[in-house]
């Protein structure tokens, strides 16, 4: 194995932009409102969260069990809209150019 020597040569103004970056003032998560409806741009499909009832009546139509189902993640910004926790389900339709409307399910997750 052989082992090289790395050298970086920083210009005259690396350091100031590290700085820069490191000093900016961070939003905390309380702080972070949304000064837009998601849900209002043509582009993002219809989001729906469904009760406990409603997500077991599917399971049992389907014959599966809700890991079974695609996932989103609870950090995803329509989850974070909806107020969805882990373990949740959204019904999600959109429209298809071909189908017309489609439904889809998505199972919440951490991240």
């Amino acid at each position: 194995m052989v082992h090289r020597k790395v050298s970086v040569r920083l210009t005259t103004w690396g350091p100031l932009n590290l700085f820069y970056v490191k000093s900016m003032p961070r939003l905390k998560d309380a702080e972070k409102v949304r000064s837009y409806d998601l849900f209002e741009h043509q582009l993002v499909p219809m989001h729906e969260l469904l009760s406990k009832k409603e997500a077991s009546e599917l399971m049992e139509g389907l014959h599966i069990q809700p890991h079974q189902l695609p996932y989103i993640k609870a950090s995803d910004p329509t989850s974070q809209a909806l107020k969805a926790e882990p373990g949740d389900i959204l019904r999600i339709t959109r429209k298809s150019a071909t189908a017309g409307e489609v439904v889809v399910y998505r199972y919440v997750v951490e991240g």
